[in-house]
């Protein structure tokens, strides 16, 4: 039987834009979240093994 070590690894996706208006962050925010969601889950990568994903905006 192998014996795997489970270790935790950080991913930084970084978006840079300009000019957008203020008003439109929240809904991007909101929609790449549930395109993340939706495409890790497809993927075998949205289970409990894996800790919830922050987003920040400014």
């Amino acid at each position: 039987m192998k014996i795997v070590e489970q270790t935790s690894k950080e991913f930084l996706l970084e978006i840079g834009v300009e000019e957008i208006p203020a008003w439109m962050i929240p809904p991007a925010l909101a929609d790449l979240r549930r395109l993340l969601t939706a495409g890790l889950d497809e993927l075998g990568f949205a289970n409990e093994r894996f800790a919830p994903f922050e987003m920040y905006a400014t």
